[in-house]
């Protein structure tokens, strides 16, 4: 005989050679049925064998990367939802493991820089990389970790790094020289940097200025100063600077000058001096000669000289013979200079006296 989730075992009594009215009972054991489980990809999950009409135990939560657990269905279509507590099993069934996908969040931190939004979307689902940030006196220098190209299966965190940016410093010296401690170039994180003065022979420094003209004053580069900077150097001109003024005078002879006198004076550098002639006697300035430096301007090693030339005066010497014969006069005679005595005059009836 046939009995629903049971399967026939035979009679309890033999029914052979019957003398009287006998009861048979039939033997029946109890069908088992398999509940299998699909776990959609997710971690496995044993079988179970149930007797019939019992309910299947509920197994651990299977386990699958990003998603999260939601339940067993009776379908692979996922419509109805298996009740442990109540749901019978009359024959061999295969549970479906339904899964929502979870959703995870990408955490960009710009140590200082400009805000990137935070990512939050499904597991596996492409992730759209942020525009970079960017950060005061800094060059982006990428993140700490990859940024995954889909939403891994956690929430992390990303941290910008940065590269201080390298701002040139130039000098405008005008001829000046710098101080060897002054750098050429500083970042964002330096120490306040202090200038050092600027040289220039025959000047005072007056200082480092941000402009050509007015402009003002700059003696330091404080610490989080950002830009290329461009320093210009002024001075002031140093007024005793020493030149000299050369009194060359002729020779009685007339060959050449020897110096006769050298004035030491003070000036401004790089002011134009002039020299002013003297007065000598019997010396008169000569204004065209080809060594003549009349004029320079004053250099601030000390080194300008201007040179003056004086011609010596020149005179006629005439003889006046008191009768007697005509001497020639002598002329172009320079000043100081010794003649020699012409040819003695003769008059009639005298003799000439030298003396």
């Amino acid at each position: 005989p046939a009995r629903e989730g049971y399967i026939f075992n035979g009679w309890d009594k033999e029914f052979t050679n019957v003398t009287s009215d006998l009861i048979i009972t039939a033997q029946y054991i109890i069908s088992q049925c398999t509940v299998t489980f699909n776990s959609n990809d997710g971690s496995e999950v044993g079988a179970q064998t149930v007797d019939f009409g019992k309910i299947v135990a509920k197994p651990d939560n299977p386990i699958k990367e990003g998603y999260i657990f939601v339940g067993w269905y009776k379908e692979a279509e996922l419509t109805n939802e298996w009740n442990f507590e109540t749901d019978a099993v009359t024959e061999d069934i295969t549970l479906y493991a339904q899964w929502t996908i979870n959703q995870y969040t990408i955490t960009f931190d710009s140590d200082g820089g400009s805000a990137v939004a935070p990512i939050t979307q499904d597991y596996g689902t492409e992730v759209t990389v942020p525009a970079d940030p960017t950060k005061t006196g800094y060059t982006f220098d990428g993140w700490d970790k990859e940024i995954p190209q889909t939403m891994p299966a956690e929430d992390i965190t990303i941290t910008a790094q940065w590269e201080a940016v390298v701002y040139s410093i130039t000098y405008n010296l005008d001829d000046g020289t710098n101080h060897e401690d002054n750098p050429k170039t500083y970042t964002i994180e330096d120490e306040t940097i202090t200038l050092k003065d600027a040289t220039k022979e025959g000047y005072i420094f007056d200082g480092w200025w941000d402009a050509a003209s007015d402009g003002n004053k700059v003696t330091q580069i404080a610490t989080g100063s950002t830009g290329d900077i461009t320093l210009y150097a002024k001075w002031e001109a140093n007024t005793d600077i020493v030149y000299t003024v050369q009194h060359y005078q002729q020779d009685v002879t007339g060959d050449g000058y020897t110096l006769k006198e050298t004035e030491n004076l003070t000036g401004t550098t790089d002011v134009l001096a002039t020299a002013v002639a003297k007065e000598y006697t019997g010396f008169t300035e000569n204004a065209t000669h080809e060594d003549r430096v009349a004029s320079g301007t004053i250099a601030a090693d000390g080194s300008l000289a201007l040179k003056l030339y004086y011609d010596r005066d020149t005179f006629e010497v005439s003889f006046n013979t008191n009768g007697g014969s005509d001497v020639d006069a002598i002329i172009g005679v320079r000043y100081e200079a010794t003649i020699e005595a012409p040819e003695a005059s003769t008059k009639p009836g005298y003799t000439f006296d030298a003396s």
